[in-house]
């Protein structure tokens, strides 16, 4: 059975892919989440719907190895949050990068918006990513 994994699937983001993923008629994929509190209301509402809960942190690569062992596809959603978040998502995204091919949650200009803080922490995701095989994709 494939296995898919999402991170920030107990927030607000990564929480909309994930509903949207288990309200598909996809049926033969196992659907793992990436937590570091798998005791939360939010983890556990997920468990309770057949998401296989994985402990582990963005900012510790023996986690997100462990995490990602026969994963399939991935979808990645930085945290955005709290002191130093800019250095913070930057370090997440790129350590993810050096552990699996992923699809990464960007913005579009993030290139340009050097004033919004949390976009432009995006495009310095983007460039770690563009020379392993980025595809850079605008969904609206």
């Amino acid at each position: 059975m494939p296995v898919s994994l999402i991170t920030g699937a107990t927030g607000k983001h990564g929480g909309v892919t994930m509903n949207a993923l288990l309200d598909s008629s996809r049926s033969g994929l196992e659907i793992h989440e990436l937590t570091r509190n798998p005791n939360s209301a939010a983890a556990i509402s997920l468990s309770k719907r057949d998401v296989h809960l994985v402990k582990g942190d963005l900012l510790n690569r023996q986690s997100l190895r462990a995490a990602l062992k026969d994963v399939e596809v991935a979808y990645l959603v930085t945290d955005s949050n709290g002191p130093r978040y800019v250095e913070r998502e930057v370090e997440q995204g790129k350590l993810f990068v050096e552990c699996f091919f992923i699809v990464f949650s960007s913005v579009a200009g993030a290139d340009t918006a050097t004033e919004v803080e949390n976009f432009y922490s995006k495009y310095l995701i983007e460039e770690k990513i563009r020379p392993t095989a980025f595809l850079g994709n605008t969904f609206h």
